[in-house]
């Protein structure tokens, strides 16, 4: 699996350059995410915190983790996969705590 680590950058709600971003309380998005990894395959995907990968061995920039219990629900894409995978943004917008 590919692993990658998650970084939030905001954006502006608004493609308007010009639109007046001072005037709303909060003008760009925030995601509030609950891990800071995603493992990835063509098939599956999977959450994790850098916490969890401190408990494994890293040989070869490979992580062996004999403690970890890995949960996988293919149907059901996380916040972090949905944005990943590009998928529709109303499913983004209900999968992410935004």
């Amino acid at each position: 699996m590919d692993l990658y680590q998650i970084t939030i950058v905001l954006v502006p709600y608004h493609s308007n350059l010009s639109y007046p971003l001072k005037e709303e309380p909060n003008p760009y998005t925030e995601v509030k995410l609950t891990h800071d990894m995603l493992a990835m395959t063509e098939e599956t995907n999977m959450a994790y915190n850098s916490v969890d990968l401190d408990l494994c061995i890293e040989v070869d920039q490979i992580h062996y983790c004999e403690n970890m219990h890995l949960v996988q629900i293919e149907s059901e894409p996380s916040c972090t996969s949905a944005i990943f995978y590009n998928i529709h943004p109303k499913i983004v917008k209900s999968k992410c705590n935004i």
